[in-house]
């Protein structure tokens, strides 16, 4: 072999050699090592470094799909989401993607068009996910959220109904809330009819649902249908975790209305009965026992409630006025005094 022939083999090997360990071993350290560090800055915090990490990577492997999406993902993150929709979008075109990449890519996309308010553009790529994985939690719940945001009720409950087959988990209390949400939109609309049928739908989805009673009694009234508000109110009341306080007044006159206002010392003893420290309840029946005359049971109410918490505000200015009919000057300033002390000290108890 010549001399020249020499020296042109061993530059083909070395052009051969280099390009091998640049093209293969180097690249391919390279690729994973820039993935380790992006991760670790993403661990840390630094979304910029890791940003710029992962740029570079793709510059060396364009074909790193789950790199690409990462990237789309700060950018989204740091309020760049029309950017993170060009990258995630550009990877759906692409050939041979599995389901793994395809699911994580339409998520993406999802959390990109909900970041920039395009709702509709949201639920159909997360959809797309469902469609890949009908277990996939994470896409339900997004689309529950998207539909509670967007007022569709109708779907957010068909929605549950997914999530719920998956955990083996029912929840009649939020069905019960989506239908009292959709009768709420009706009433809005002045459709009274479909609201009424929403809220009927909630009790009978949930009958321990307190809020559908209410509106539900809220609408009879309009309608000038004061028993049938009474039924509804009075079943409010009894499930309602605050007791109901904010229908009191209402009751009170639509029953004085029907001629029926015996019957609201026998409400208020039930409420008490279930609740002994509703202290609006109280002040009712003992209002209701003194436009009655009957001073002494509503004392002994007062006493009841003081025995029980004797630093309670309400029930000694209860026993005060109960006492204006009863006792003398100077009781009446003790008792004051002393109420202003429990005030002053912040002892008091408004129980």
């Amino acid at each position: 072999m010549t001399l020249v022939s020499w020296i042109i083999l061993s530059v083909v090997v070395c052009i051969a050699a280099v390009g091998l360990y640049y093209l293969f071993p180097k690249s391919k350290k390279d690729t994973q090592q820039l993935y380790a560090e992006a991760l670790e800055s993403l661990i840390r915090g630094d979304k910029e470094k890791a940003f710029w990490k992962l740029r570079e990577l793709v510059k060396v492997n364009s074909n790193h799909v789950t790199a690409y999406i990462i990237l789309g993902d700060i950018l989204r993150q740091t309020q760049k989401p029309q950017q993170a929709v060009k990258i995630h979008q550009s990877l759906t075109a692409r050939p041979k993607l599995t389901p793994s990449q395809k699911i994580d890519i339409y998520s993406s996309l999802a959390k990109d068009y909900y970041n920039l308010k395009q709702l509709d553009n949201a639920e159909e790529k997360a959809n797309l996910v469902y469609n890949l994985d009908k277990k996939n939690q994470w896409t339900i719940k997004f689309l529950i959220n998207l539909s509670e945001e967007r007022e569709s009720w109708d779907n957010a409950s068909n929605y549950l109904k997914r999530l719920e087959k998956l955990t083996n988990e029912n929840e009649p209390n939020r069905h019960a809330y989506y239908r009292v949400m959709q009768g709420r939109c009706f009433e809005k609309d002045q459709k009274y009819n479909e609201a009424r049928a929403a809220y009927q739908k909630a009790i009978n989805t949930d009958k321990g649902y307190s809020e559908a009673y209410l509106h539900i009694a809220n609408l009879y009234q309009k309608e000038s249908n004061l028993k049938k508000a009474v039924e509804f109110w009075t079943r409010f009341a009894e499930l309602s975790p605050v007791g109901g306080t904010e229908i009191f007044s209402k009751l009170e006159k639509a029953l004085y209305e029907l001629g029926q206002f015996g019957q609201v010392e026998d409400f208020y003893s039930r409420i008490i009965d279930k609740n002994p420290n509703n202290v609006e309840a109280l002040s009712g029946l003992i209002n209701v026992l003194q436009a009655k005359g009957q001073i002494d049971r509503a004392m002994t109410l007062v006493d009841e409630a003081l025995r029980k918490n004797s630093k309670s505000v309400h029930a000694r200015l209860a026993r005060l006025k109960l006492s204006l009919r009863r006792i003398n000057e100077h009781q009446l300033s003790s008792e004051v005094d002393q109420i202003r002390e429990l005030i002053n000290e912040g002892n008091g108890s408004y129980l």
